[in-house]
């Protein structure tokens, strides 16, 4: 270990060690995206994305498919621990590290970014019902003040001394 070199295991050429990587593009670089268990979780995404869009009028579903994601990001740790016991049954390589970062890139943020086009269309929704209630508050007061106006306009103006009485 002369000149500040490290000991290195042997790796097959095609892994990289984690001080090689810069950020989140050479992360997924790195990673086969060849491995079919890959292209699955890949077009689930995909699909629930479509479930999403062909569903944002109704509420109800979109409700469930929100839990639903939710409650898979919250066990996405136990289900990289699973993975990590278990990679040698469906994947290639080990890609389930125990701080979680591949579950979370590849699992986790494609499902929060689900829900966070769920958030928007929730948003999207209730900007437009806001708008229609302000119209309708504005046309029920209008009528209301055009009915106070003809009622003047047939009675007279309302005097004191009749209110009193």
């Amino acid at each position: 270990m002369a000149n500040g070199d490290q000991m290195r295991p042997d790796f097959p050429s095609k892994w990289i060690a984690t001080d090689q990587i810069d950020g989140v593009l050479e992360y997924l670089k790195a990673i086969d995206w060849s491995q079919r268990w890959l292209i699955a979780l890949m077009a689930i995404h995909v699909l629930i994305l479509l479930v999403i869009i062909i569903n944002r009028h109704r509420t109800n579903i979109l409700v469930a498919v929100f839990a639903l994601l939710l409650i898979s990001v919250y066990f996405s740790e136990k289900l990289n621990a699973l993975a990590a016991a278990n990679w040698n049954l469906f994947a290639n390589e080990q890609y389930f590290d125990s701080p979680g970062l591949f579950i979370s890139v590849v699992f986790s943020t494609p499902m929060l970014f689900n829900c966070l086009i769920i958030i928007v269309i929730w948003l999207w929704d209730s900007s437009k019902m806001m708008s229609v209630v302000t119209k309708q508050r504005r046309k029920r007061y209008q009528r209301s003040q055009q009915a106070q106006d003809k009622r003047e306009s047939e009675n007279g103006p309302v005097s004191e001394k009749k209110k009193d009485k």
